[in-house]
């Protein structure tokens, strides 16, 4: 028997991630038969640039989930190879787990995979897996996720708002008309507000009463 340990197996450096992320988007585009125009916008739209070249491992995930929401379903992605697309194992175990669970609730929200936390993960605190954030890393990975879902929230209500023919100011009038919301605070520091309007415009929820809702006019 030997007295040497048997070699760990190397794990995968962002770069190596980020050069998979690529082909996959890549292969999305030919599976879906997205013309170079499409294309270019689409990346734009989800991304924020162009190309894939210049994105970060985060971006590419973006587009990645956008694609898949547009049917693309990769054969095997590039986490999976890396042994990194599975559920933390400490998800929903003592404190940290709890936070996990908050991570996972904010992923399944914005429709990303584990594979983004990841890649938050190495880009602010250089950990390879969630598993090795503590509580402190994992909020702050939790912040971050809950600013990104603000703003979305925010992109969706001005196109809600667009729509209906109203501007930002009628998003604080409708939450103080409808849902008792006070005239003394900003509305873009509630997401819960702004959901809550956005519903409304929508015509998914109804409010006090005082107003019609646009999408039901």
């Amino acid at each position: 028997m030997s007295d040497h340990p048997s070699p760990r197996r190397a794990q995968p450096t962002v770069s190596a991630l980020h050069k998979k992320l690529v082909q996959l988007v890549h292969v999305g585009k030919s599976k879906l038969r997205l013309d170079e125009d499409t294309y270019r916008a689409m990346l734009v739209t989800h991304g924020g640039a162009d190309s894939t070249t210049g994105m970060t491992v985060a971006q590419l995930e973006r587009v990645l989930a956008h694609l898949r929401t547009c049917g693309f379903i990769p054969a095997r992605t590039a986490q999976t190879r890396a042994g990194k697309h599975r559920t933390p194992h400490n998800l929903g175990a003592g404190h940290n787990g709890d936070l996990v669970k908050k991570v996972e609730a904010l992923l399944t929200d914005a429709g990303l995979p584990w594979t983004y936390a990841v890649s938050m993960a190495q880009r602010m605190y250089r950990k390879d897996r969630i598993e090795f954030c503590d509580s402190v890393e994992l909020a702050g990975i939790i912040t971050a996720l809950e600013r990104s879902a603000t703003k979305r929230l925010q992109q969706q209500l001005q196109a809600a708002l667009a729509a209906a023919g109203l501007q930002w100011g009628h998003v604080k009038y409708i939450a103080v008309m409808e849902f008792g919301f006070s005239p003394k605070w900003g509305v873009e520091a509630y997401p819960q507000a702004m959901s809550q309007v956005l519903r409304f415009l929508k015509g998914e929820l109804v409010g006090a009463g005082k107003l019609t809702p646009p999408a039901t006019s």
